[in-house]
Parts: structure tokens; C-alpha cells; sequence
């Protein structure tokens, strides 16, 4: 088995591409029951900044190109423009990328503390839906820890700038500052809850939240010390809103321009800034031609992530060479299921061998006492077991090798082995 990551994010594709390729919280149940046509393991990573699917295959390649189909015919995408965004891993590239990415060192605000809680989310929904072997849970807990290792002993932690953070500071800049000003947040998931605090802390006057659970905004806004507003309210939080952060997880558009241009209209001597950090995005695009009226996408976030490069450069080293043991620790791992399962089926194979030559000798012998028969047992697995001691300890020696899988095909295919099937793809 070999595993493959597919996927794009926000230096590989803009936000009308990712967004078309996201899968809401709502359809990771179908998608990744689709998947297992191609995979025995599947997880999906979507978050406003990346789509990624972590497969385990029989074959990289072949796997890759139907998964990439897939997802081709779903999205709608032209092939053209999807394989020009899309990257595909295998192997020890995988190991390395989730680790990575889980670690905040390929977010668009470097070493933000939120995905973390996205890949752990990930998993948990994998497993919610049946997709996840010990392949997977090993991979994305290995990815996990050396996370939590990277931030306690480095200071990416201490540097890092949240998405919500950024939104909110990206508002704050435009409207030159919160005070005294209204905020909306609508969305009451991790993200929306972050910036409610953030924007409370910035010295908004008035903090109104929104969610499609009205629960879910009054818990928000209890936490916060804000103002939980129902869906119904839309139009009057518009209009008394200065800063509005979207960050639901709806599949469609949940502010459209007709709503924002009435909301202007009872306000015209007061600037709007809308920052959308949703993919897909909750904001219509044509929000931004509203005069009054300023629109951020998740993508003009980007700004962050140039300052957060500082702490890049300055904590680098310590996480990847981190990750490179995390790295090591796995494909050690993985390369040593593939070596115990060949050997365990060649031992197998040559027992089952072993009796029934002798079971064929002894028949041929006629009669034997139990002392001979012994003696013809015993000498017989000895045979086996020494001419079988060097390729098992070779094989387990290089278990850790580039190799291993290839070493293991073979020794699959020369003995006809059940594992020769699936050994090394």
C-alpha cells in the first residue's frame, strides 16, 4: 500500500478555485464514502486556506488519477486548471507535508494556532465516517504531536497570528481603529468565536453574533460579552455594524450585495469593511463595487503571513529538524508493517510446505514410532528455520530503507505470497 496527499492551498490556488474544491462539514460524509472506491484510508483537510485528501492506495499513480477525476467532476473544474493547482504527494512527502502543515509552517499566516484543531477535526470526522485505519490514525497522530512538540519547545507559538486575528486586524487598519465602533461576527464555529475576542479586545463598543444555531450566538456572545443576533436581524446588524467578520461553514452565500446595499442606504456617512475568511465564501463578490462599502477575502490575508515570515526564519530550524525525526519515526514504522507481514506470510508459506513433505515421507515410510516420527519433524523445521533466518534478518534490517518496499515485493512475488499483491504499492 502506498500513501498519496491531494490537494491545493492558498499559494497553489486563489479562493475561486479552493472554494469550488471545498468540502463543507455537511458533505464529508458522501465525499469520503466516494473516496473508497480509490482508498482504503481516507481524510480530508479543508479549511478557507487549503483542501487536502490523504489516501492510502494500492497504487500512487493510478489511484491518484481517479481520485483527481473525481474530484474534477465534482467541482466542475476544467481538468487543465485543476491539475495546474493541485499537487500530489507520496510516500515520505506525505509524512513530511502533514507534519508541516499541522505545525503552521505552511499556513498563509505562518505558525497560526488554529490548524492544529482543523487536522485533529479532520481526523475525528474520517473516523466519524468509517475511513480510517491504523494507517491514517498513526499518520495524523504522529502529525499531532510533533505539532504539540514544535510549539511547546520553539517560539512559533509565542509569534503566531491567527486567521481571526488577522481579520480583525485587517478591518482595524481600514476603519483606522476600533474604538467605539460596532462589530458582527457571524459564524459561531472556532474561527468566528476567535475573532468575537479579538474584536472585543480591540475596544469595540458593540459586538453583535450571529449563527445559523441561535444557541450557538448567544453562547458566543455570553462568553465574549456580546450581543447574540438571530438570522432574522441580519438587515439591522448590517446596518449598525461597522466591521463585519463571516466565517461560516455554509456551502453558499450568506451576505449578498442586494442586503449590504440596503444596509449602506441607512448609512451612508459610515464606511463598511467586510472581511469574508469562509471558503466557500459567504460574501458576494459584487459586495465590493457598493460604494461605502470595503470587502476582504480570505486571500487578502496575506499581508500577515509576510510579517509572521520573521518568526518563520527565526524558529525554522529547530521545527524542521523536528519534523524530519517525525518523518523518520513513521516511515520506520511504516516500512516495518510491510516487512512483518511478508515475513509472517513466508514463514507461514514454508511451514505449510514443511508438513506436507514430511506428512508425504512419513506416509511413504509406513510405519514409524512417535520417536521417529519426531525426529523427522524436528530436523525437518530445523532445516526450514535455518534456511529461512538470513532473509528474515536482512529484511527486517532494512525495514528502514528507501528499499524496504521493493525488498519486499520481490521476496513476494519469487514465493507467491498472499501480501505479494499489495507488498510495496
Amino acid at each position: 500500500m502506498q500513501l498519496i496527499e491531494i490537494g491545493l492551498d492558498h499559494a497553489t490556488a486563489d479562493v475561486a478555485v479552493r472554494e469550488r474544491l471545498a468540502v463543507p462539514s455537511v458533505d464529508l460524509p458522501i465525499v469520503l464514502s466516494d473516496l473508497t472506491r480509490f482508498a482504503s484510508d481516507a481524510v480530508i483537510l479543508s479549511t478557507c486556506n487549503r483542501v487536502e485528501l490523504y489516501l492510502v492506495v494500492e497504487d500512487a499513480a493510478r489511484d491518484a488519477e481517479q481520485v483527481l477525476a473525481y474530484l474534477a467532476g465534482r467541482s466542475g473544474l476544467p481538468r487543465e486548471r485543476l491539475d495546474a493547482a493541485v499537487s500530489v504527494r507520496v510516500g515520505e512527502e506525505v509524512v513530511r507535508h502533514l507534519c508541516r502543515v499541522t505545525t503552521g509552517l505552511e499556513s498563509m499566516i505562518v505558525g497560526e494556532p488554529e490548524i492544529a484543531g482543523q487536522v485533529r477535526t479532520a481526523l475525528r470526522a474520517g473516523e466519524a465516517a468509517g475511513t480510517v485505519s491504523v494507517a491514517a490514525r498513526r499518520l495524523f497522530d504522529d502529525a499531532l504531536g510533533i505539532a504539540g512538540q514544535v510549539r511547546a519547545s520553539s517560539g512559533i507559538g509565542r509569534h503566531a497570528v491567527s486567521v481571526s486575528a488577522a481579520a480583525v486586524k485587517l478591518g482595524e487598519r481600514t476603519l483606522g481603529g476600533l474604538d467605539g465602533k460596532v462589530g458582527l461576527v457571524i459564524g459561531a464555529g472556532s474561527v468566528g468565536r476567535a475573532a468575537a475576542r479579538v474584536m472585543k479586545a480591540a475596544g469595540v463598543s458593540r459586538l453583535l453574533i450571529e449563527s445559523r444555531r441561535i444557541v450557538s450566538a448567544q453562547e458566543t456572545a455570553a462568553e465574549v460579552g456580546g450581543e447574540a443576533a438571530g438570522m432574522d436581524d441580519r438587515a439591522a446588524a448590517l446596518a449598525a455594524a461597522d466591521l463585519v467578520v463571516s466565517a461560516t461553514s455554509a456551502p453558499h452565500v450568506v451576505i449578498r450585495a442586494d442586503a449590504v446595499r440596503a444596509s449602506m442606504a441607512e448609512r451612508p456617512d459610515r464606511p463598511l469593511v467586510v472581511v469574508d475568511v469562509a471558503v466557500p465564501r459567504d460574501v458576494e463578490p459584487e459586495v465590493r463595487e457598493i460604494d461605502g462599502c470595503t470587502l476582504f477575502d480570505v486571500d487578502a490575508l496575506a499581508t500577515a503571513r509576510e510579517a509572521s515570515l520573521v518568526a518563520r526564519r527565526l524558529e525554522a530550524a529547530n521545527a524542521e529538524s523536528q519534523i524530519e525525526r517525525a518523518v523518520e519515526k513513521f516511515m520506520s514504522w511504516w516500512h516495518g508493517r510491510s516487512v512483518a507481514t511478508v515475513v509472517a506470510d513466508l514463514v507461514a508459506h514454508a511451514e505449510r510446505v514443511r508438513q506436507s513433505e514430511v506428512e508425504r515421507s512419513l506416509a511413504r515410510l509406513g510405519a514409524t514410532t512417535e520417536r521417529e516420527r519426531a525426529l523427522v519433524e524436528a530436523a525437518s523445521a530445523a532445516i526450514v528455520k535455518k534456511l529461512l533466518h538470513h532473509p528474515i534478518v536482512e529484511l527486517k534490517r532494512r525495514s528502514a530503507d528507501d528499499e524496504a518496499e521493493q525488498w519486499v515485493r520481490t521476496i513476494g512475488e519469487l514465493f507467491a505470497l498472499p501480501s505479494a499483491g499489495s507488498a510495496g504499492r
